[in-house]
């Protein structure tokens, strides 16, 4: 930039001014197309300093983090809700059913073997039997660990029998074994293989009469049985 040199601006030609007017000359003799000194001569910020401004770079890595934590609450619901649609409603009539699966009100989950989904078997949901045994000296397991009095009792809980020897058996009575039975004192617990090698396990009152813990006297009224042990204090058992 040129300075005049009438008389008029040299009037006005003060240190100061002339000293601004070379300051504006200097910037503009430095200035390079598709540049701007603006930008240049701002600060830029490291991402860690406290004056609040982030640098571009910075900007697009909280952008991709905040994804990241909405991709995973995403997946997070997600999973619940997977989670809660799993539980479903009680299972019917026919359908498969465990003790983390329960049946629908009136059935209960029948296992075939007694064993209440022992490994990976699941039970069926089944209407219990219109009638119960119910002997007065035997008592029956169930999946829950607690001694009933029928197995009617067992399954309108919705529970079935169980064959696994899980229960405490109450004061004066023992398990036997392999049976959801619990055998009374002056009963036995009778393993007995039918002629078509059908396994029963039950317990049984008839024939003990009068022979007491006498294997021998047993074994004369059971003359189908080959063997005979007392468990316990009054635990007779039989293999026939």
């Amino acid at each position: 930039m040129l300075i005049s040199s009438t008389p008029e601006l040299r009037a006005r030609a003060t240190p100061a001014w002339i000293a601004a007017v070379g300051v504006v000359a200097a910037l503009a003799a430095a200035c390079v197309p598709g540049e701007s000194l603006l930008t240049d001569t701002l600060p830029t910020s490291t991402g860690s300093g406290s004056s609040g401004q982030t640098s571009g770079t910075d900007s697009a890595s909280s952008t991709g983090a905040d994804t990241d934590a909405l991709e995973v609450t995403s997946s997070s619901t997600g999973d619940s809700d997977s989670g809660s649609g799993g539980e479903g409603e009680p299972a019917g009539e026919g359908e498969p059913c465990s003790l983390a699966l329960p049946c629908a009100a009136g059935l209960f989950c029948d296992y075939a073997d007694d064993r209440c989904g022992q490994g990976e078997e699941l039970g069926l949901c089944a209407p219990p039997p219109i009638e119960c045994d119910d002997l007065s000296d035997t008592r029956y397991c169930g999946c829950d660990g607690a001694v009933h009095l029928t197995p009617c009792d067992v399954m309108d809980a919705g529970l079935d029998v169980s064959a696994l020897g899980q229960c405490e058996p109450p004061e004066g009575a023992f398990a036997c074994a392999g049976s959801p039975e619990i055998c009374g004192e002056g009963q036995a617990c009778m393993h007995a293989v039918s002629d078509g090698g059908v396994l029963t396990i039950a317990c049984t009152t008839a024939g003990l009469d009068g022979c007491g813990l006498d294997c021998g006297c047993i074994l004369e009224v059971f003359p189908e049985c080959i063997a005979c042990t007392i468990e316990g204090d009054f635990g007779v058992v039989l293999e026939c």
